[in-house]
């Protein structure tokens, strides 16, 4: 693959480089020409505007939905901005406390449920008629 300080991330959605230590010792070499994500074991360079909540957006648009019609669910750094702008929005209750404050409400961990009981309480009276 080459020196990752030299790619053309236009092309590319995102690189996960997993180091076993949080990622901003290195994460700063790529930040110049691409997103940069930190994680507890490594971090993620992602082309520039390239996001989950930019492709909720494209959704909205094709389908003519009300961004307050939303709902989205996420534990990492990579989901705070669509958690910002959601109609209602979830942080697992394993997030970092910076994605707990980005989203409306925390629900369980990921690994006992959590998005079922975010969906129970949440979303499924949405759709009883």
């Amino acid at each position: 693959m080459g020196d990752l300080r030299h790619v053309d991330y236009r092309n590319v959605l995102k690189y996960s480089v997993r180091t076993g230590c949080h990622g901003s010792h290195m994460s700063h070499l790529f930040s110049d020409a691409a997103d940069v994500i930190d994680w507890k074991d490594g971090f993620e360079i992602v082309a520039p505007g390239v996001s989950k909540w930019a492709a909720i957006q494209v959704l909205i648009r094709v389908f003519g939905i009300n961004p307050e019609e939303t709902a989205a669910i996420g534990d990492g750094q990579n989901d705070i901005q669509m958690l910002r702008y959601a109609g209602i929005s979830a942080a697992m209750a394993n997030a970092d406390q910076e994605v707990k404050a980005a989203a409306d409400v925390t629900t369980g961990h990921h690994e006992q449920d959590g998005l079922a009981e975010f969906i129970e309480k949440y979303l499924v009276q949405s759709f009883v008629v």
